[in-house]
């Protein structure tokens, strides 16, 4: 009689168990503070004279305290620590994790207004430094002969003006929900409380045969 209550009882706690451990779960998953993910794309400029053509460099430069200290952002270790940047030969992908939606947007947009900013002013003083020396080289090439070289550089230069491309956005910016997954936390929560209860159960059995 005793072994049938026991037994009655096991079953009982098998089922009981893991759907309790399931509920307790899924409600801490649904209780758990929305987080976002604000990302933008920015193609770097081509001249390799510039700062801002280097995804390591603009990586360091936009993460640094000066620089975020310029947008007047108060939790500048916070933005730090959330802020992920993928790199790329020509392009970086920045992206800003938060709990709120319209602080993760407007900080990513400052970030980026101040970057294309930048970037773009020392894109046209590169621009205007091959434009002046484009310009020089040719009111020389009137007073004394050319030599194949210099007509190389020229047309080097004159190449790179054509071909020089500012940072621009790619992919504007947006913002998305990390999305957590509270059933699938629950289902697994559920098989782990049955394992649980499962060696429970067949501890139990031993110990009784045992006696």
């Amino acid at each position: 009689m005793k072994l049938k209550k026991l037994f009655i009882w096991s079953i009982l706690l098998l089922l009981i168990v893991p759907i309790l451990f399931g509920v307790i779960s899924f409600v801490q998953e649904q209780s758990k503070p929305k987080t976002y993910n604000a990302t933008v794309e920015i193609s770097l400029d081509n001249l390799n004279t510039s700062v801002y053509a280097n995804p390591d460099t603009v990586e360091k430069m936009i993460k640094s305290s000066k620089f975020l200290e310029s947008l007047n952002i108060t939790n500048i270790e916070e933005v730090q620590e959330q802020m992920v940047i993928i790199k790329n030969n020509d392009w970086v992908t920045i992206g800003l994790k938060g709990s709120s939606e319209e602080e993760v947007r407007d900080t990513l947009a400052l970030i980026t207004e101040k970057l294309l900013k930048d970037s773009e002013n020392i894109y046209k003083s590169q621009v205007e430094l091959i434009e002046n020396t484009i310009k020089e080289m040719k009111d020389r090439s009137g007073t004394e002969e050319n030599t194949l070289e210099t007509e190389q550089f020229l047309y080097d230069l004159e190449l790179k003006k054509i071909n020089a491309l500012k940072a621009e956005i790619q992919e504007p910016l947006t913002v998305k929900e990390v999305s957590s997954n509270p059933l699938k936390r629950a289902i697994v929560s559920g098989i782990l409380g049955f394992a649980i209860m499962v060696v429970i159960f067949i501890i139990g059995v031993i110990v009784i045969r045992r006696k």
